[in-house]
């Protein structure tokens, strides 16, 4: 598989996952060179300013993922970490959804609707003095559609004209 490389994909594959970098300052630059064993890097014509690593940023990520290949995600998040470069580990969705943050954040929201249970995200941001989470249960579909109806104005009979008209619709 060929990865297109850009300035905003610094994801090194480990021995057994991947790592996202932010690499958005020289001294993290310069930092991420130590880690990898490269500190002449600093100085080489292709990556001494930001616009050379721009140019040659697939040349500048072989090089990061010839170290990180050779270690486990922890290790190179500890490496990272050591050295001032922020980092994370990619996730699948269900080890994100372990993450002891996400239920400590109150992230997830259990809502049900006639299909039974299921986790939402609740809103990320909290606000003083208001309730900012899902609703415990879900509509079902159409089961406003009435009295949204009745509110733009339609009577009861073009509300029932309308009713059947979307039975008939459906049965196709």
């Amino acid at each position: 598989m060929v990865a297109i490389r850009s300035e905003a994909d610094a994801a090194a594959e480990t021995t057994d996952g991947y790592v996202m970098m932010a690499i958005a300052s020289e001294k993290t630059f310069q930092s991420l060179m130590q880690v990898i064993g490269h500190p002449e890097w600093v100085t080489d014509p292709r990556f001494a300013k930001y616009s050379d690593r721009r140019e040659n940023w697939a040349s500048l990520m072989e090089g990061v993922e010839a170290w990180s290949r050779a270690v486990t995600t922890e290790q190179c998040l500890a490496a990272l970490n050591a050295h001032g470069v922020p980092s994370s580990a990619y996730r699948t969705v269900a080890e994100a959804l372990r993450d002891p943050q996400i239920a400590h954040r109150g992230a997830l929201a259990e809502v049900e609707d006639g299909g039974g249970t299921f986790k939402v995200l609740n809103l990320p941001f909290r606000m003083s003095g208001a309730a900012v989470s899902a609703a415990r249960r879900m509509s079902t579909l159409g089961e406003h559609t009435r009295a949204y109806l009745k509110e733009t104005g339609l009577s009861e009979d073009e509300i029932a004209a309308f009713a059947e008209k979307a039975q008939v619709t459906a049965r196709g």
